[in-house]
C-alpha cells in the first residue's frame, strides 16, 4: 500500500497503531521500523510528533486499544500491520511451503480456562481476519473444504458480516464449500463435553451451508453431519451369541449416502464412485489447530474414550500427541528417535479410525499450492497462545501441511518469544561445544 496517498487522519491512525503495539502487550514493532512499515522513507521526527497529536485529538488511542476503529480506517491498519516480517520469516525458514503469515487481534487477553471469555476472543480474533486476511484468499477459490469447531465458526461468523454489510455491492463468489469433518460417534451425549455440546452452528455441514447461502446462493451444499469422522477401532456387538462388528456394517452403509459418496468417493471395499470426490478436487481448505494442553477444549470427556475404550491407548495419546490439524492427530517430536518412530507408529495406528478428511489430503493440497499458483492451498487460522507448540510441530513436518497461517496476536508472540528462546539455547550450546574443544 502506498501510505503518502493517505489522509492525515489515516497516517495518524497508522501511528497511533504502531505506538499501541509498542505498549507492554504487544512487542512488536521497534522505532527505526515505522518509517519502513507505513512505506515512508521521507518521513521525519516532525511528522510523527504531528501525526501522534493528531492521533490524540481524534482519540484513536482508545478506539485502537479497544476494537472500534472506522472500518475503512481499520481495513488500512490492517493491511499494513497484520504481518509480522520477523516472525514470518522464522515461520517460512521452518517450513519452505509456506506463503504467507498473518496476524489479526484476539481479545486484548489471552484467556484460557475460561471458556466463555475464550468463545469471545475466538469470536474477535475471526472477525478480525475475515476482511483483510480470509476473503482475499477464498474468495478466488472454487472447491472449499471446511473444518469444523468454534475458530473456523468465528471466521465464518466475520466473512457474512462483512459480506451482509457490503450488499448490494459484494462482488459475487464462485466457490463452493463442503464439510470435510462429520461428527463424533457417542454411545450417550455428555451435555458438560464441550465436544458432545458442539451446536450444529460450528459443524463443518453447517459452516458450509451459511457460507454458501452468503457468497454464492445458487449452490447446493451437502451435508455429512451426521457421519462420525472417526470410529472406534475395535466396535464389536454381540447379537443372537456372536459378534458382530459394528464399524463394518456402518463404512458399508455410508456406500448408500450420496453426500459422503461425492464429498469422499467410496471405500475399495464397498464399490466405486463414478466422479471424482470433492476433496480429491479441492482447490483451498480452511482448517484450524488444537492442542492436547487446552484443559477443556480437545477431546475432552466420553465422546473421545468412546473412540479409545483402552486405558493403556488412552495414557500413549496423551503421551505422544501434541494437538491436531484439522482433526488430524500431530506426533510429538523427541530427541530420542526411538520415542519418535513409538510416536508417528502410535499417530498412523490412530489415522486408521478416520472416516473422512485424512492427514494426507491434506499433505497432498498443500504440497500441490506450492507448485501450482491457481491453487490456494491449506489456510491454518489458529487462536490461543496454548496452541503454539502444535503450530510449531505442524510447521515441522517433513512434508508441507500448512500454505497460508493466521494468528492471533497472543499465539503469534507466543511463538516468536519460543523460536528466540530456542535459538538462544542453542548458541549457548555451540559457544559451550566451541570452547570444550
Amino acid at each position: 500500500m502506498d501510505t503518502k496517498s493517505l489522509s492525515v487522519e489515516d497516517r495518524a491512525a497508522l501511528v497511533c497503531y504502531w505506538l499501541c503495539q509498542r505498549n507492554e502487550q504487544n512487542q512488536y514493532y521497534r522505532p527505526f521500523e515505522l518509517k519502513r512499515l507505513i512505506d515512508d522513507p521521507d518521513l521525519q521526527d516532525h511528522d510523527l510528533s504531528r501525526l501522534i497529536k493528531k492521533g490524540k485529538e481524534l482519540n484513536y488511542f482508545e478506539q485502537i486499544n479497544h476494537l472500534k476503529m472506522g472500518e475503512s480506517v481499520r481495513r488500512k491498519v490492517e493491511s499494513i500491520f497484520f504481518k509480522i516480517a520477523e516472525l514470518e520469516s522464522e515461520l517460512r525458514r521452518i517450513a519452505p511451503g509456506l506463503k504467507s503469515v498473518s496476524v489479526a487481534t484476539a481479545a486484548e487477553t489471552d484467556p484460557l480456562t475460561n471458556d466463555q471469555d475464550w468463545d469471545a476472543s475466538c469470536e474477535a480474533f475471526g472477525h478480525n481476519a475475515a476482511v483483510p486476511i480470509l476473503m482475499p484468499l477464498l474468495s478466488k477459490t472454487s472447491n472449499l473444504g471446511l473444518g469444523m469447531g468454534r475458530t473456523i465458526a468465528a471466521c465464518i461468523n466475520g466473512i457474512v458480516d462483512a459480506v451482509e454489510k457490503n450488499r448490494p455491492n459484494q462482488e459475487r463468489w464462485h466457490t463452493t464449500a463442503f464439510p470435510m469433518w462429520g461428527g463424533v460417534y457417542q454411545e450417550t451425549i455428555d451435555r458438560s463435553n464441550t465436544l458432545s455440546s458442539l451446536t450444529i452452528g460450528a459443524s463443518a455441514s453447517a459452516l458450509a451451508e451459511r457460507l454458501n447461502r452468503t457468497v454464492n446462493p445458487d449452490v447446493a451444499t451437502d451435508s455429512i453431519h451426521g457421519v462420525p469422522s472417526f470410529l472406534p477401532m475395535s466396535w464389536e456387538k454381540v447379537e443372537a451369541g456372536r459378534k458382530q462388528s459394528r464399524r463394518s456394517r456402518f463404512l458399508e452403509d455410508l456406500s448408500a449416502f450420496t453426500a459422503y459418496e461425492k464429498i469422499f468417493g467410496l471405500d475399495v471395499k464397498t464399490g466405486t464412485s463414478t466422479t471424482k470426490p470433492l476433496i480429491e478436487e479441492m482447490d483451498a481448505c480452511l482448517v484450524t489447530m488444537g492442542s492436547i494442553h487446552h484443559p477443556t477444549r480437545f477431546y475432552k470427556g466420553d465422546s473421545f474414550y468412546t473412540f479409545v475404550q483402552d486405558k493403556n491407548f488412552q495414557k500413549l495419546f496423551k503421551e505422544h500427541c501434541v494437538g491436531d490439524i484439522g482433526g488430524q492427530f500431530v506426533a510429538r517430536f523427541y530427541s530420542d528417535e526411538k520415542k519418535n518412530r513409538a510416536a508417528a507408529k502410535f499417530i498412523r495406528t490412530m489415522e486408521k479410525a478416520y472416516t473422512c478428511v485424512t492427514i494426507n489430503h491434506l499433505k497432498s493440497l498443500a504440497k500441490a499450492a506450492m507448485h501450482d499458483t491457481s491453487k490456494t492451498g491449506v489456510i491454518a487460522v489458529v487462536h490461543g497462545s496454548v496452541r503454539a507448540e502444535t503450530v510449531l510441530h505442524v510447521l515441522n513436518q517433513k512434508e508441507p501441511l500448512v500454505s497460508h497461517l493466521c494468528l492471533d496476536h497472543h499465539l503469534a508472540r507466543t511463538i516468536l518469544d519460543i523460536i528466540k528462546t530456542n535459538k538462544l539455547k542453542s548458541n549457548r550450546r555451540v559457544k559451550n561445544d566451541t570452547a570444550k574443544g
